[in-house]
This record gives C-alpha cells, sequence and structure tokens, in this order.
C-alpha cells in the first residue's frame, strides 16, 4: 500500500467513524465498510455486516426492485 492509498484508508476510518449519519460502502454487492453509525441504525453490528449481502437488509419481496433500480442508478454514471 503506497502513502497515497495510507491516507485514503485512513481518512474512510475518521470520516465515517466520526460522522453523525450512516455511511456504507458496498462493493460487488456486499459490505465493505460500515460506520458505526449505520450499524446503530441497522441493528447490527461491524463483523455482521462485513461481506453481508447488501440486499439481505431489505424485504425478501424488495429485492428484486432493489437490485434493478441500484443497476439503473450504476448505468447512469
Amino acid at each position: 500500500m503506497n502513502n497515497l492509498e495510507k491516507l485514503t484508508d485512513e481518512f474512510s476510518k475518521v470520516s465515517t467513524s466520526t460522522s453523525p449519519i450512516g455511511i456504507y460502502i458496498v462493493q460487488d454487492g456486499r459490505f465493505k465498510l460500515v460506520s458505526p453509525q449505520f450499524q446503530k441504525l441497522s441493528g447490527y453490528g461491524e463483523d455482521e455486516l462485513l461481506g453481508l449481502g447488501s440486499l439481505m437488509l431489505g424485504l425478501p419481496e424488495d429485492r428484486s426492485m432493489v437490485r434493478e433500480d441500484s443497476v439503473k442508478m450504476l448505468e447512469l454514471e
């Protein structure tokens, strides 16, 4: 890991740990980073969330709609 990557990683950790809002990063459909506030809002701990599929927090009947909406949102980038 180079210096820029280290600084970016440290900035992410500090930003998310002190934020009053819930922050998370999803990569390949799974949680990679979850802030303490997001943990509090979701009712799950970091160890439970990391690696969990992000669609698992929603209702089963809503998952296909959320997946479709997520794909549409990403296509706009």
